[in-house]
């Protein structure tokens, strides 16, 4: 099992995942559209494979030289729990580490947050019906190097914190 680049051959197969990816969550497309967004030069798409058959994929978006969007990571239904969506975020966060990548970011399912966390991403925004009704996103981003992370959860915990404290201290005068 391999990750590499997609190329011209893979083209077809991770069409046809995407289109079953975006039909699973309701997005209208155009298959034509799909097309040139598969080809956008700002697009950066990674398969993981055995022999031929494609597993799944994530695509990178440079929207600025230092900053990367993850657009889709995309795991084929009969491939899922096995840990493949794992292998590839491990992937594209060392492909951004050896790019030279400031941020790394994701707009995702809030149910997929722990994942991200897991590998180091905060949480820093959270986006209602955004694509279609019912289905929001949650913003989440890896900063590299680490030291530079902002917890938005933790810094929402020590605002709460800070307001208890005043509260008290107001009623206390």
């Amino acid at each position: 099992m391999d990750i590499k680049t997609v190329t011209k051959d893979d083209l077809q197969k991770v069409t046809n995942l995407f289109e079953q990816h975006w039909n699973d969550r309701e997005i209208k497309f155009i298959r034509k559209q799909l097309s040139n967004y598969i080809r956008n030069s700002s697009n950066k798409i990674f398969v993981l494979k055995e022999e031929d058959i494609i597993m799944g994929l994530v695509n990178l978006s440079h929207s600025a030289s230092d900053l990367v969007e993850i657009k889709d990571l995309i795991v084929k239904r009969e491939f899922r729990n096995y840990g493949y969506g794992a292998k590839l975020l491990q992937h594209i966060i060392e492909y951004s580490k050896n790019n030279d990548v400031r941020k790394l970011f994701v707009l995702t399912n809030p149910n997929l947050r722990d994942a991200y966390l897991d590998y180091g991403f905060v949480l820093e925004g959270y986006l209602k019906n955004h694509f279609v009704d019912n289905e929001d996103l949650i913003l989440m981003s890896l900063f590299l190097p680490r030291e530079k992370q902002i917890d938005l959860g933790k810094k929402l915990e020590d605002i709460k914190e800070i307001e208890e404290v005043e509260r008290k201290t107001t009623e206390g005068l």
